[in-house]
């Protein structure tokens, strides 16, 4: 995947810029006039997975769903996540922090909003949420949320999409309206630790907004992600390395090295 030359990117005030947009990637053989670039719509974490690699299940799955600005074809990146106790991954990390940065605020919007103690709230609530995490923040966390803030998101940092290699297959959408789209799974799973994917659990299954209402949509399974279907006679095309080099390496462009 390629990331589209973005002028912005640079800037340090981004507040100055004016050419903002969404990341871009580019699919291999997809030549059209224009650009062969998909706009990033939407980057969306499903616990657990909802692709199998060889019968083999993961623990998480980052679903990247892109749209061409003139060609009828949507695509999504999936990327399959193994939690471990030695798998911290510190881009992962940055996205949680942002996650766990917005799911306080919203916290403490509807703490206010109800203006009850914090422990009859949710008990009232009937939440099995950790009010800890919504504290009073001291001036080292706030300095340091500060300083987040300011990073740039990289979705297609080396960290988060670990291999250029992939299955491909034609499926559709886990979700309304369910839309038939191009699929391309790594055929590599991203690292993350097992506390990251515990921290990733609670942020996803015990969020609220700020009008105190559960966000989640978990089962009893503790899963937010479609079951699995057989491909039947769907064809899933491999390319593993060897079969192709990045634009990186062939010269024709600034993209991801082969890993």
């Amino acid at each position: 995947m390629n990331r589209r030359p973005f002028s912005c990117m640079d800037v340090e005030d981004q507040r100055k810029c004016v050419r903002r947009g969404p990341p871009k990637a580019d699919y291999p053989n997809f030549g059209l006039p224009g650009t062969v670039y998909s706009d990033l719509l939407t980057y969306d974490i499903k616990v657990p997975g909802e692709h199998t690699l060889e019968g083999r299940s993961f623990d998480a799955e980052i679903q990247m769903l892109h749209s061409h600005p003139t060609a009828n074809r949507p695509s999504s990146i999936g990327i399959l996540v193994e939690a471990s106790e030695v798998g911290y991954n510190d881009e992962f990390q940055a996205i949680l922090d942002e996650f766990q940065r917005v799911y306080g605020e919203h916290m403490d919007e509807c703490h206010q909003r109800l203006s009850r103690t914090s422990e009859q709230f949710w008990k009232d609530l009937g939440l099995a949420i950790d009010y800890s995490l919504v504290k009073p923040k001291n001036v080292e966390e706030v300095e340091g949320q500060s300083r987040n803030a300011t990073r740039r998101f990289n979705p297609y940092h080396d960290a988060l999409m670990p291999t250029i290699f992939f299955y491909r297959y034609w499926g559709s959408i886990t979700e309304p309206p369910c839309k038939d789209i191009e699929w391309f799974v790594l055929h590599e799973p991203m690292k993350i630790s097992t506390e990251q994917l515990h921290q990733l659990r609670r942020l996803l299954f015990t969020h609220i907004d700020g009008k105190c209402r559960p966000t989640s949509v978990h089962n009893r399974q503790q899963s937010v992600a479609r079951p699995i279907f057989p491909m039947g006679e769907w064809g899933v095309e491999h390319c593993a390395p060897g079969e192709y080099v990045s634009d990186a390496v062939s010269g024709i462009g600034a993209g991801k090295q082969c890993q």
